[in-house]
């Protein structure tokens, strides 16, 4: 989990001192990892707006300017998804 590796599960026994830690821990992953899931979804459906966007405003001189903060914020969200990319979680392909 340290190394941003969310794909496993902790197995404990009935008995074994820890189980409900482990299914406390088990349910922060499986929260971590589906908000990791929706945070990369998210990120791939800005960049294809402001792509878009970048592409039309490009073509008037007004949008000039408009089309440079949208580079920004399309950079800023590459950021984001290279930080995303460091996690594996469930379903991963």
């Amino acid at each position: 989990m340290t190394k941003g590796n969310l794909n496993f599960r902790i197995y404990l026994r009935a008995k074994d001192e820890g189980k409900e830690l482990a299914e406390k821990i088990n349910i922060l992953i499986d929260m971590l990892s589906s908000n990791i899931k929706e945070m990369r979804r998210l990120s791939e459906e800005v960049n294809n707006k402001l792509t878009d966007a970048d592409n039309s405003l490009k073509e008037t001189k007004e949008g000039k300017e408009t089309a440079l903060d949208i580079e920004i914020a399309g950079d800023l969200n590459r950021r984001l998804h290279e930080i995303l990319q460091k996690y594996t979680v469930r379903d991963d392909k």
